[in-house]
This record gives structure tokens, C-alpha cells and sequence, in this order.
């Protein structure tokens, strides 16, 4: 019978767990679909000196993460999926 992985286990140290800056991502998103920081900052309702401060997170509230992804119609949740699914193997 062959085991099966301990999902709350990562298969890698810690420290390498964390390739994914979401603040760049969501700039680059944000400049492929020709929006400006002061559209985003309208669309979340805050100040537009907060969206330069989200591009300098490498992490998130999830709960912010999704309003982004609603405004921006990019599904930034994938990244986290796409990178587990890869280290799980």
C-alpha cells in the first residue's frame, strides 16, 4: 500500500515556499489591462498611495486579494493553486 503525502506537509523547506510576490503580480497585471493606480484605488476605495504600497507586498489579505481580483477580472488565487499544485507533487 502505498502512502499518501501529508498535505499540511510541505514537500520543500519553508523558505522556499514563498516564489510568489503577489504585489508584482498584481502591477503586472494592472499595466497589461492599461489601468492606473488611481482607477484600482477607486474600484477598492482607498487612496491611490495604498496601490503603490500593495505592489511592494510579497503577501496579501485574502480578502483584498479577491476584491482585486474582481476588479481586475485575473483570478490572482491561481498563482497560489498553480505553485501548490506544483511543490505537491
Amino acid at each position: 500500500m502505498q502512502n499518501k503525502p501529508n498535505l499540511m506537509e510541505p514537500t520543500q523547506p519553508i523558505e522556499t515556499l514563498r516564489p510568489i510576490h503577489i504585489g508584482e503580480k498584481i502591477k503586472c497585471q494592472m499595466l497589461l489591462k492599461h489601468c492606473s493606480a488611481t482607477w484600482l484605488a477607486s474600484k477598492l476605495y482607498c487612496d491611490r498611495t495604498n496601490i503603490y504600497k500593495i505592489f511592494a507586498r510579497p503577501s496579501i489579505d485574502s480578502d483584498l486579494l479577491l476584491r482585486i481580483s474582481v476588479a481586475l477580472k485575473h483570478n490572482f488565487f491561481a498563482y497560489y493553486r498553480d505553485f501548490y499544485s506544483a511543490t505537491a507533487e
